[in-house]
C-alpha cells in the first residue's frame, strides 16, 4: 500500500478576506496545506516561525506590504523558498522590483486563474527540486 504524498506547505498572504478564502479552499484542494495571513506583519511573523515549501504573495497589504515581506524574508528560515506574487498591480516596475527582491514569479490577478497559478506553482518548484 503506497503512502500519499506529503502535503506541501504553501503561505497565502492576502488582505481581500473572500479572495484569501477561495485561494485557501483551492489550494487545499490541490493537496496543499495552507496557512493564511491577512495582513504582511501576520506575513512576515509566519516565515519567522514555521517552514514553507512556497509563498504566494499579495503586495498591497496592510501594516506592511509585500515588499517588506520579500524584504524580511531573507532573515528568516524560509529564504530559499519560492514566492509567487499574485497583484492587482500592473506596472512593469512594480513587477520588476518584486522580482529583484526574490519573488520566482509575478501574476496579475485579472489575468490569471488559479488553475494557472497551481500549474506554475508545481513546474517550477518541480523543477527546482531536480
Amino acid at each position: 500500500m503506497s503512502q500519499p504524498a506529503p502535503l506541501r506547505k504553501m503561505l497565502i498572504v492576502e488582505d481581500e478576506k473572500m479572495l484569501a478564502k477561495a485561494m485557501d479552499l483551492h489550494f487545499q484542494k490541490h493537496g496543499f496545506q495552507t496557512t493564511v495571513c491577512y495582513d504582511g506583519q501576520c506575513g512576515i511573523d509566519a516565515l519567522q516561525q514555521q517552514k514553507f515549501d512556497s509563498v504566494l504573495l499579495d503586495l498591497i497589504l496592510p501594516i506592511r506590504d509585500g515588499y517588506a515581506v520579500l524584504e524580511e524574508r531573507k532573515k528568516t528560515i524560509n529564504k530559499d523558498v519560492p514566492v509567487f506574487v499574485l497583484t492587482n498591480l500592473s506596472q512593469e516596475e512594480s513587477l520588476t522590483r518584486a522580482e529583484a527582491m526574490g519573488a520566482t514569479k509575478c501574476f496579475i490577478k485579472a489575468k490569471v486563474s488559479l488553475n494557472e497559478v497551481i500549474d506554475e506553482i508545481e513546474a517550477i518548484t518541480k523543477e527546482m527540486n531536480k
